[in-house]
């Protein structure tokens, strides 16, 4: 028991100081964003001040009144001076004084215009930017609800198939109670069965004697587990224990019905074997009496045979005697040897019994003794209860502290994430407009390069039919020069008729138009490849472009994904200050209903 209470405060200790550091980083975080909305407050307060300032009725009140200390200097120091002087004065200066009036006023009434619509714009700007927070504070109210009514149906589902699995595993805690205490009577019963048999060799021997240790064992873990039964309430660690301790049960209650299956059948064929032998070995030992029997009763017939048949029969008959002897000899031995077996099983087989009676009765006040043990351990559990409740009173303030705090870390993260989901859309935007882009451009050089090569495609095949016609006017000029040079060597006198001298110049003037074509052809050659590397170093440059704006938009999509990775971290935060303070005042509620002392705040189990 105090070893589980042990095991069961360690990790409670340790589930407490994970969220503790957890909640001081969280804390961290939100403090330094609340530091930096407080230093652009403090500027933004400190410009408002000076635009207050310059548009204020004091400042102007002030620039006023310095003006007329001057003007009352200025009258003083010609009051003071002769009515000649002054008169002069007046007569040279008063223009120069009316003009530096007009103008001093033009600049106060464009300075008050100027303060007035900048005051006016100002004013706009701050509508329009209270209306936009107070836009997000709805919209976010509005989430904060939709996820604080989630999160209730959540929990409510939790706790239900928490508690169906609570009566899922009592029922099945239950029935394997009973499996047991009905194995247990069976081997006794078995037991008891074989002892009242006849010895017919024809039984069941149990060789494996750690039963008893199995079944204290069993037993020392179903008290366990009624004693974690007590404590489960609506905490995880106690569930997950009873969740171990049950599988553990559970596999070691198979493995231990397939063990007894196991040896229940080599035990019955090892039986058989022994019993089947065991008829075999009688049956010849019974053929082997009667035949010695008759052998004595033949014996004095066999003497007299013998003096008449001679030595040859009786030397068959001695040795015909001691193979029996020795069958008989060899029978005996294994009678023996059987007899030792059957009284080694019947002797396991007493042992057996009394280990299963003795279990029976520990069995029997195992279960008188649980009673008493309950009450201990729900007195136990009381005394704890109190001990906690008292040192949790304290903890309970500074929980709704963080909870107030958490409250407006929550409200600052909920602006930095309807700030995070605008410019995540704007981003998106921006890359779906690039990739249409990218899109449009990768349709355009595909139809180029198809254009392309069917014109090369074209080009190939003129040229191709061109070299095809030149080489068979070298074919025919190679002709006519070896029917010139054989005409040549025949020294036959040469007729060159009109008609002949006009069809080599015809074909004279077809290789020279064939020549110009040929190079014309070869010019358009030349220039098409031109153009193909022109469009080659063209296509070289978009696919550079290409890849430079697959790379910006590469990052943009690391950015994104890192941003989409902020949003989620940022709303699995908010889900969970919000889970946590719902959990802690559901446990505080049932620590409160189950708490003796009403004056006294329940501190709720991590």
């Amino acid at each position: 028991m105090s070893f589980v209470n042990f095991t069961v405060s360690e990790r409670l200790m340790h589930g407490e100081k994970e969220r503790r550091r957890q909640l001081s980083f969280h804390c961290k975080q939100l403090e330094a964003q609340l530091r930096k909305v407080q230093r652009d407050n403090e500027s933004m307060g400190k410009q408002l001040k000076a635009l207050k300032k310059c548009g204020s009725c004091s400042h102007l009140d002030q620039r006023s009144k310095s003006y007329n200390a001057l003007n009352e200097l200025l009258r003083g120091s010609v009051a003071a001076l002769e009515p000649d002087a002054v008169a002069s004065v007046n007569a040279l200066n008063r223009r120069d004084e009316l003009k530096a009036i007009k103008i001093s006023n033009n600049h106060l009434q464009q300075c008050v215009d100027k303060l007035q619509s900048m005051l006016l714009q100002k004013g706009r700007e701050a509508l329009a930017v209270e209306k936009y927070y107070n836009d997000a504070i709805s919209e976010r109210e509005e989430q904060i609800s939709r996820l604080q009514k989630e999160a209730n149906q959540h929990v409510e589902t939790k706790l239900k198939a928490l508690l169906e699995e609570r009566t899922e595993l009592l029922n099945r805690i239950n029935r394997l109670e009973k499996e047991n205490k009905e194995n247990c009577n069976v081997t006794h019963d078995e037991s008891q069965r074989i002892i009242g048999k006849e010895t017919d060799f024809t039984g069941f021997v149990n060789n494996d004697r750690n039963d008893s240790s199995w079944l204290k064992q069993k037993v020392t873990d179903t008290e366990k587990i009624q004693v974690y039964l007590m404590f489960v309430g609506s905490s995880l660690a106690e569930k997950d224990l009873l969740m171990i301790l049950f599988q553990q049960l559970s596999l070691a209650l198979q493995m231990e019905k397939e063990r007894n299956e196991k040896v229940e059948n080599a035990l019955k064929s090892e039986n058989n074997n022994l019993s089947s032998s065991y008829q075999k070995l009688l049956q010849k030992y019974e053929s082997l009496e009667t035949e010695l029997a008759k052998r004595r009763i033949a014996e004095p017939h066999i003497k007299n045979k013998a003096s008449q048949n001679g030595q040859n029969a009786s030397k068959i008959d001695v040795y015909l005697i001691s193979q029996l002897k020795d069958e008989l000899d060899k029978a005996d031995k294994r009678v023996a040897y059987l007899e030792k077996e059957l009284s080694l099983a019947k002797r396991t087989i007493y042992e057996n019994e009394e280990f299963a009676v003795a279990d029976l009765r520990q069995i029997e006040m195992l279960e008188e003794d649980k009673k008493l043990k309950s009450l201990i351990a729900v007195l136990i559990f009381l005394i704890e209860l109190m001990h906690i409740i008292d040192s949790q009173a304290e903890r309970l303030t500074d929980f709704d502290n963080q909870f107030r705090v958490l409250n407006r870390e929550k409200e600052a993260l909920q602006r930095k994430y309807t700030e995070l989901e605008r410019a995540n859309n704007l981003a998106v935007g921006e890359k779906l407009e690039q990739l249409g882009i990218i899109e449009r451009q990768r349709k355009e050089l595909s139809r180029l390069e198809e254009k392309q090569t069917e014109k090369s495609k074209a080009y190939d095949a003129q040229i191709e039919a061109y070299q095809q016609l030149i080489k068979q006017k070298d074919d025919e000029r190679g002709a006519l020069i070896a029917e010139l040079c054989t005409a040549s060597h025949v020294r036959t006198p040469l007729h060159d008729s009109i008609h002949e001298i006009e069809n080599r110049q015809a074909a004279a003037d077809e290789n020279r138009e064939l020549l110009r074509e040929v190079r014309q052809l070869n010019h358009e050659r030349e220039t098409i490849l031109e153009k193909v590397t022109r469009l080659e170093s063209e296509l070289q440059s978009v696919k550079d472009q290409l890849r430079l704006k697959t790379d910006e938009v590469e990052k943009e999509v690391l950015l994104k994904n890192s941003m989409h990775d902020d949003l989620a971290k940022a709303r699995t935060m908010v889900r969970l200050s919000g889970f946590y303070v719902r959990y802690r005042k559901s446990c505080i509620i049932n620590l409160s209903n189950h708490n003796p002392n009403p004056n006294t705040k329940p501190n709720p189990s991590p």
